[in-house]
């Protein structure tokens, strides 16, 4: 587990879910030289270690890794602000009760899947 090889094993965060924001790091230039905790703040777990929000906003992101759907816990998703020209379609794949917001990135609209709360406005470049 990510956790053990870089010290947070003993905070009880759950290990998919590291490895999720661990993708994101490694899929995205902007992030290169910056460590998990780096980006999030450890208010967003529960009390199970499990993350329940994320807000990746204005990070020039440029990708979303395929794992997002991983996170089965999460409540709350910010990508908006981005460099976003796809999104994996597993990002459906997060509770339904899950709010996504999205908006303000390069995504044409056959990336507005029905699953996401907030995708308009978009600066899609078709």
């Amino acid at each position: 587990c990510i956790a053990n090889d870089n010290g947070y094993n003993d905070q009880d965060y759950y290990c998919e879910d590291l490895h999720v924001l661990q993708d994101f790091i490694d899929e995205n230039t902007s992030l290169d030289s910056l460590d998990i905790f780096d980006i999030i703040e450890t208010s967003w777990f529960n009390d199970d270690g499990r993350l329940d929000y994320l807000s990746l906003a204005e990070l020039s992101l440029t990708s979303v890794p395929e794992s997002i759907g991983i996170l089965d816990n999460l409540e709350q998703l910010f990508l908006n602000g981005n460099n976003l020209t796809s999104i994996p379609q597993s990002i459906c794949d997060l509770p339904s009760s899950c709010q996504i917001y999205i908006q303000y990135n390069n995504l044409c609209e056959e990336y507005d899947f029905g699953c996401i709360s907030q995708f308009e406005p978009q600066y899609c470049d078709e």
